[in-house]
């Protein structure tokens, strides 16, 4: 019985160890998209492929035994191997997002939008090709406008959080949104 129980132990210290040892100490961050509907074995192998932990059954028995594998969030993380999967987990179940800050002053044109967008995303994005006739549909308050015009005046001017691989249309429409709810 004692034997046991110093395996045991010794099992489950060796078990902490590991999932409180980062993969490296040195390590830049990679992004890592969890789409909706991923389960914790499908991320558990997203990570492990990316090199963030070491071994996806250690994330497994991690997340199973504190009761998080149905607390994962799907989203776009910022995640390193410097991190612990005890770090990694809370970062998924708040839902921590890796989103980009992006402010749009009050009286900036569509173009200077898009300029900010570009500085700040460190990408092109052309907003300035869309016309409210591409978000009628989707937008009634566009409803009203004349056909083929820009969407000069429409984009709200606030401070956005945008995924890193949000595309143009997808920032429109999240800017056409505040518009919208405002």
């Amino acid at each position: 019985f004692l034997a046991l129980f110093l395996f045991l132990v010794f099992l489950f210290l060796v078990l902490r160890q590991e999932i409180e040892l980062p993969v490296s100490v040195k390590a830049q961050n990679k992004i890592v998209k969890i789409n909706k509907g991923e389960g914790a074995v499908t991320i558990a192998k997203k990570l492990e492929e990316q090199g963030i932990i070491k071994n996806k059954h250690l994330f497994l028995f991690y997340v199973f035994l504190t009761g998080e594998y149905k607390e994962l969030k799907a989203g776009v993380y910022s995640l390193s191997s410097c991190m612990t999967i005890s770090e990694i987990v809370s970062k998924m179940v708040k839902g921590e997002t890796a989103e980009e800050r992006v402010t749009i002053p009050e009286g900036f044109n569509i173009k200077k939008i898009e300029n900010r967008l570009e500085a700040q995303l460190g990408r092109d994005i052309d907003i300035a090709s869309f016309t409210v006739d591409d978000y009628r549909s989707r937008f009634p308050f566009l409803q009203s406008a004349p056909t083929g015009i820009s969407l000069e005046g429409f984009l709200f001017p606030d401070t956005y959080y945008f995924e890193p691989e949000a595309n143009a249309e997808e920032i429109v429409s999240q800017m056409l949104t505040r518009f919208e709810q405002k």
